[in-house]
């Protein structure tokens, strides 16, 4: 099956991470897949990816197009890339893709390409309205948790189903810096040493990640915690300054994005998401497939997560998470065992090569053919 993934861009963030997954597992399946995004690559992280899909042989084509005058021209461009690659598939990525690609297929003549899209996260009130114009253009659409499908039932158009998001596991190999990483944090072995993964990116004024909660609530914390934030973004230097100001800074390590996320989780006790706003979170689901408890919020798209090995707080309630913190503290050791016992279960829903096995039978029950889809012409 011929397969072009529509994204916006290859930059740091899960959705772009997820996405160049799944193309390689469907190649690694023997498909023909190819990845457009508008905007190309935007930073060092968009870089990796990019080296990703070239050495899987995954095609990627960008229009790179950043400026509002040149999208304009993205969805021909889209149109043009079809009618040369003949996919079977077209499977766009969130809302600015999806945009361009039912834009692009209203320029193609029929027979078309089979139409999908996967929403990574809750959807915004941009996001409803796009989608709510979009929806019958899809053949089908897929939520990226069971939790966000039953969240919007009753919509019109294509009829929604759930993927869970995959990773893949052979990127949770840890190297020997994992060994040395607490004491070059300077985190004594004595101290519960959380990690807290995400970009400090803002939405209404608030972290969409909850770093400023989890900086608040470490003032309530009276037991010996530290806590490693791994990430970055245009709100890192407040957050900063918020725990200078709150007195906690010296419990705090702001590491920036980093590169090797699995020697970082591996070398802390309790992951710690403090989300606002969330889709099925890729730092989560590394996070319980290398055997390391949770701290989460009570959103709907940490319900995977659910168990004894995951403690959940009340989103943007700094007592909440705060108590929460302590719970771990209080319990290290039977939260490490316990999260260990269920490595494997989140191994084995969350192997990406699953995952792309599921998206191929959504594609082949929406219509989609093994056999190159007619050649079209761009209008």
């Amino acid at each position: 099956m011929r397969i072009i993934h529509v994204l916006n861009s290859l930059c740091a963030g899960g959705a772009e991470s997820f996405v160049v997954s799944l193309a390689i597992a469907q190649a690694r399946l023997r498909h023909e897949v190819h990845l457009f995004t508008y905007a190309g690559v935007l930073d060092d992280r968009g870089e990796t990816l990019a080296a990703q899909l070239s050495r899987a042989h995954v095609s990627h084509h960008s229009a790179n197009a950043r400026r509002a005058a040149h999208k304009l021209r993205v969805p021909a461009q889209i149109a043009r890339h079809i009618g040369a690659v003949r996919p079977a598939v077209v499977h766009a990525h969130l809302d600015a893709a999806e945009l361009f690609a039912c834009l692009a297929m209203g320029l193609l003549p029929r027979p078309r390409p089979v139409l999908v899209r996967t929403i990574h996260g809750p959807v915004r009130r941009f996001g409803q309205l796009t989608q709510t114009v979009l929806m019958g253009f899809f053949d089908r659409t897929v939520d990226c948790a069971a939790a966000l499908t039953t969240a919007r039932r009753g919509s019109s158009g294509a009829a929604h189903l759930s993927i869970d998001n995959g990773i893949a596991l052979d990127t949770l190999e840890t190297t020997a810096a994992a060994v040395g990483l607490r004491a070059h944090l300077g985190v004594a072995p004595h101290e519960l040493l959380i990690l807290n993964i995400g970009s400090f990116t803002l939405h209404r004024g608030l972290t969409v990640k909850g770093q400023d909660v989890l900086i608040d609530a470490l003032t309530r914390v009276r037991s010996a915690v530290a806590v490693v934030f791994a990430g970055d973004g245009p709100a890192r230097a407040a957050m900063e300054l918020r725990a200078r100001a709150r007195g906690v800074l010296g419990r705090c390590r702001f590491v920036g994005r980093v590169s090797g996320t699995a020697d970082y989780i591996a070398a802390s006790d309790c992951v710690v998401m403090p989300s606002r706003l969330e889709g099925l979170s890729l730092a989560a689901i590394e996070a319980a497939c290398l055997g390391r408890p949770l701290i989460v919020t009570d959103l709907a798209a940490f319900a995977p997560f659910a168990g004894p090995a995951t403690l959940v707080s009340r989103s943007g309630s700094v007592a909440s998470l705060g108590d929460a913190i302590e719970q771990a503290a209080a319990n290290r050791a039977a939260l490490a065992r316990t999260a260990e016992e269920r490595m494997a279960h989140y191994r084995a829903r969350f192997d990406i090569t699953n995952c792309a096995r599921r998206y191929l039978e959504a594609y082949t029950s929406a219509g989609a053919d093994d056999a190159p889809a007619p050649t079209p012409r761009a209008a």
